[in-house]
C-alpha cells in the first residue's frame, strides 16, 4: 500500500492517530486518554451519559430518525460530549443528529461541528485533487490500482467526502508493480519517506509513504 499524505501534511506520515492533535475543538476539560486520541474504559464511566448521548446523535444522524433524548440530564456535559466526538472524528454526526433530534444546539457544539467540518473541506479538497491528477498518471502509464480509504469511502458510505478530514490517501498496487507504480509517483514530484526506506515497511508491512519533493 502507497500513502500521498494531503500538501497540509509534514514531513512524516499524518494518519488518522496525528489527526486527532487537532483536538479540542469544543474548550471542555481533557478527560484521561484523550491527548493520545483513544477513548480509555475511564472516560466511559465517568462520562457514561456524554457515551450514550453521542452514539444517539450519531445513529440519528445516520438513519434520519430522532431518539429518546438524554438531552436535558444534569450530568450531561455538552463539552466532555464534543471533546469525545473529535477524538473519534465524529463531530459532523453529532451536530447533524441534533438537528434531526430537534435540540437546541449549544453555541459550542455548533462552532466546534463548523470548524471540524472547515478542516474537512480543506484537506479533502485538496486530497481528491490528489487524487484525481495521482490517478490520471497510474491510468496512464502505471500498474493497476485502487484508491482506498480517505474521501471517496466517505462518499461511498455517508454521500459526502467531508464528514472528517483525511489526512492523506492510499493506492493499493500488485506488490509485484511497486517499482513501476513508485516511478509514475516520483515524476509526479513524490518521493519514498526516509523512515519507509527499510524492509520492515517495503517486505513486511508492504506498504511505503510518498511525500511531496518540497517536504
Amino acid at each position: 500500500m502507497t500513502d500521498i499524505p494531503s500538501h497540509e501534511s509534514a514531513a512524516t506520515r499524518v494518519d488518522a492517530a496525528d489527526d486527532r492533535r487537532d483536538r479540542p475543538l469544543g474548550q471542555g476539560r481533557p478527560a484521561h486518554g484523550r491527548e493520545q486520541g483513544l477513548i480509555q474504559p475511564a472516560d466511559i464511566r465517568e462520562h457514561a451519559s456524554q457515551c450514550r448521548a453521542l452514539l444517539r446523535l450519531v445513529a440519528a444522524a445516520l438513519d434520519g430518525v430522532p431518539r429518546p433524548e438524554p438531552w436535558h440530564d444534569d450530568h450531561l456535559d455538552w463539552e466532555a460530549l464534543i471533546a469525545t466526538a473529535a477524538a473519534g472524528r465524529s463531530l459532523t454526526h453529532a451536530y447533524h443528529g441534533a438537528v434531526v433530534c430537534g435540540i437546541d444546539i449549544p453555541q459550542s457544539l455548533r462552532d466546534a461541528g463548523r470548524a471540524f467540518r472547515a478542516r474537512a473541506l480543506l484537506v479533502n479538497s485538496v486530497n481528491l485533487s490528489t487524487i484525481q491528477r495521482v490517478s490520471a498518471a497510474l491510468d496512464r502509464d502505471g500498474p493497476p490500482f485502487v484508491v482506498i480509504k480517505g474521501p471517496l469511502q466517505l462518499q461511498r458510505l455517508y454521500g459526502d467526502y467531508f464528514v472528517r478530514p483525511s489526512s492523506d490517501i492510499d493506492l493499493l498496487v500488485d506488490c509485484r508493480d511497486y517499482d513501476r507504480a513508485a516511478e509514475v509517483l516520483v515524476t509526479l514530484g513524490y518521493r519514498p519517506a526516509e523512515r519507509c526506506e527499510t524492509r520492515w515497511w517495503r517486505h513486511y508491512l508492504g506498504e511505503q509513504h510518498f511525500l511531496a519533493a518540497d517536504k
